[in-house]
């Protein structure tokens, strides 16, 4: 089981990494050292590279296993999703501040821990316009009937790629606003677990998930099937 968080921070801008923890029972955790740094990446050998897109801050973002993206190519891989503050003198189509990038263990087989993080080229996967902003905290994605992966943001906008091999390729785009999600932080959408036989009384459970998002205060929880 892994975790992965932004720190705290006064001023939200500049020194805001994913810091890492790990644990075997979900009660004893161990700290690792950083996932991933805002403005860098960090190469095996210690080379640091300037990422532009990214170099004011990162927040909070979700993680996902897509079929395909371990380093052989066959393994599911872990993909992570954040937004990241920009500033348009580092990065030129940056318009509102914020974008969305992505991030994949370096290696597998020589680090179990998953210590090492890449930054792939491809970044950032989801940029701004001039009149449309993007919005931060980017769910894990869930996988329709057809195979298209998709998630959303605190502001219920819903982005896509259209088959696994799209988002190895960091290939995403914006589908727009989906009503039913509440404006809400850091939301997460999973599939439920079967429901017991006889204590189903919302249909059929084969294909329904839960969403949750926090407020500043209350927090809600909703069901449903993606359509």
């Amino acid at each position: 089981k892994h975790i992965a968080a932004p720190p705290a921070n006064p001023d939200q801008h500049g020194v805001a990494t994913w810091g890492h923890f790990a644990s075997r029972d979900g009660v004893h955790w161990a700290a690792l050292p950083v996932a991933v740094w805002n403005g860098l990446q960090v190469l095996a050998n210690g080379t640091l590279i300037p990422t532009a897109y990214d170099t004011q801050s990162i927040y909070t973002g979700s993680a996902t296993l897509v079929p395909g993206l371990a380093p052989d190519g066959h393994s599911p891989g872990v993909l992570a999703i954040f937004p990241g503050l920009c500033r348009r003198q580092d990065f030129p189509t940056c318009h509102h501040g914020t974008l969305l990038a992505a991030a994949v263990p370096t290696d597998y087989a020589s680090d179990p821990l998953l210590i090492r993080w890449t930054k792939p080229t491809y970044n950032p996967i989801v940029v701004d316009t001039p009149a449309i902003p993007v919005g931060r905290d980017p769910s894990t994605a869930w996988v329709t009937d057809s195979g298209e992966f998709r998630f959303r943001t605190f502001d219920g906008v819903v982005f896509n790629a259209e088959s696994a091999e799209d988002v190895r390729q960091g290939r995403w785009k914006r589908l727009g606003r989906n009503p039913s999600f509440p404006v809400g932080e850091c939301p997460s959408v999973y599939p439920l677990p079967a429901s017991t036989p006889g204590f189903d009384r919302l249909g059929s459970s084969a294909n329904r998930w839960n969403g949750g998002a926090r407020f500043e205060g209350p927090r809600w929880h909703a069901c449903g099937a993606p359509s």
